[in-house]
């Protein structure tokens, strides 16, 4: 078979696209693996987390499956409780801080993209799909389309419904989380237990227990969608919104609507830069609680504990350490402290302090993992508070995981070592380009190279001896021609 002669750029793309394909799987293996060995001993795992009694007390829950019994609580001191037969736990509203979207890094996926509501009251019933913008980042519309000829019926923009797809301020401008776009600032009323909660008789907000209405907050304005009659209307006008919850307040037994049953009356939380608002059922402000400086940038847990009292939990994690600190925060409407903050740190497995093997295992390339450690993680470093500057933040990067680049860089170079014994021994031209490429792209690199095009045998040559590649008609030794193979007596002349 003779050598030939061809540019580098074919085999070296053919070479990328194996390597590619071969680092996707690897990683997924790795991820799986990795999946299978904390499933397997899951059962030696000790879980904490937090939780919150009906009179606002925050506790340590410690759950172990194989101890009996397998909740035990303690205070945030550490000291075991005995929990009564009957308790109450307190439900919070969540509030994610608003983010810019040039600071997404990434677009989130299409879960978290698109919402998808239904309108029961018509017939046959249109599905509305709360879909984003594509030329406006930040802005969305309603999309609905009829159950059972599967066709579009129209639009739902900030103008009401229209035929034609809304763009421009006739989108909604919804802001975004880190959650994605929709997370806190939708709110489907549809989704609630209603028998649980009180409604006051005449209640804009909502209407009736089954009417199909979204709460949703665009341009700092909270607006109600009803999917009845596909009509928009503004609830609040403050133009100062940036997220949107629900919390419910128990009433005591003989204060509800039921003489001697306990019942929710519900909160809708409006999330500002500074306060947080109640709004009752019939769209009224029930009390403002100032936000505590110390949360007003971050994503927090919103917990009323009476109607003029509540609890802020704001939560951090570490990079460089394997916990995550947990902060609790007592406040009355006016924002004054009635207790002394707390904070609680509880274990976690940290990104890059607790697991830098195995990111060395799953991405084996140091053309991936340093760029990747030296650059994004030294900006998660920088992100989280635990480090000033860039400068601090690489030298702190460097000391966690020194040891796992090292070794991604040896595994490089051995590898490297081995393309280039095997572009000596098969005397294959652009050693130099084919060594630098199984460095950078580590295990997948050398995966590509191996098998990007069919590799001939290696036979010793008559002449000189030396093992030689039989896909030429010399030896790239010392020259002579390999003698011709003997006649079988089938051969074909033309």
């Amino acid at each position: 078979m003779m050598n030939k002669r061809n540019g580098i750029w074919q085999p070296w793309f053919l070479s990328a696209m194996v390597a590619l394909g071969f680092g996707i799987v690897w990683a997924i293996v790795v991820a799986y693996g990795d999946v299978f060995v904390e499933e397997a001993t899951r059962m030696n795992q000790v879980y904490r987390g937090i939780e919150v009694f009906g009179d606002g007390t925050p506790v340590v829950k410690t759950y172990c499956p194989n101890r009996l019994p397998p909740f035990t609580y303690e205070t945030l001191d550490g000291k075991p409780i005995e929990l009564p037969e009957q308790r109450d736990r307190l439900n919070s509203a969540w509030l994610p801080a608003p983010c810019r979207w040039r600071e997404r890094w990434l677009s989130p996926g299409w879960e978290y993209r698109l919402r998808s509501y239904f309108d029961n009251n018509s017939s046959p019933w249109v599905n509305w799909c709360l879909m984003p913008d594509r030329k406006t980042k930040g802005s969305a519309y309603l999309e609905g389309y009829d159950s059972e000829s599967k066709l579009c019926v129209g639009y739902i923009g900030r103008n009401g419904f229209q035929r034609e797809r809304p763009s421009g301020d006739a989108c909604f401008s919804i802001p975004s989380s880190e959650s994605g776009p929709f997370h806190g600032a939708v709110l489907n009323v549809q989704g609630h237990r209603w028998g649980d909660y009180v409604f006051s008789p005449g209640n804009i907000l909502i209407g009736s227990p089954w009417s199909p209405v979204i709460l949703l907050v665009s341009d700092g304005q909270l607006l109600r969608v009803d999917l009845r009659d596909r009509s928009v209307h503004p609830v609040w006008k403050s133009s100062e919104v940036l997220g949107i919850g629900d919390i419910g307040l128990k009433t005591p037994p003989g204060k509800g609507p039921s003489e001697g049953a306990s019942r929710v009356k519900l909160f809708l939380v409006l999330r500002t830069a500074d306060e947080i608002v109640l709004l009752d059922a019939r769209g009224d402000e029930a009390d403002r609680f100032v936000i505590p400086e110390a949360l007003r940038s971050k994503t927090f847990q919103f917990y009323l504990l009476s109607e003029t009292a509540a609890m802020f939990q704001g939560s951090r994690q570490f990079f460089r350490k394997p916990f995550e600190r947990f902060s609790f925060f007592w406040v009355d409407s006016q924002g004054k402290v009635e207790r002394k903050p707390r904070s609680v740190d509880l274990p976690r497995y940290s990104l890059l302090a607790s697991q830098p093997w195995f990111g060395a295992v799953a991405v084996p390339a140091p053309v991936l993992a340093t760029p990747g450690v030296l650059l994004i993680a030294a900006k998660l470093y920088t992100g989280s508070g635990e480090c000033s500057d860039y400068p601090s933040a690489l030298a702190a990067v460097v000391s966690d995981t020194w040891a796992a680049l090292v070794a991604v860089n040896l595994l490089g170079i051995v590898l490297a070592w081995v393309c280039y014994r095997r572009q000596r021994r098969y005397a294959q031209r652009w050693t130099w380009v084919w060594v630098g490429f199984v460095f950078l792209f580590g295990l997948p690199g050398l995966v590509g190279y191996l098998f990007h095009r069919r590799w001939a045998a290696v036979e010793p040559c008559p002449s000189c001896d030396t093992p030689a590649p039989r896909d030429r008609p010399a030896c790239f030794e010392c020259g002579q021609d390999f003698p011709r193979p003997a006649m079988k007596g089938t051969e074909v002349f033309a």
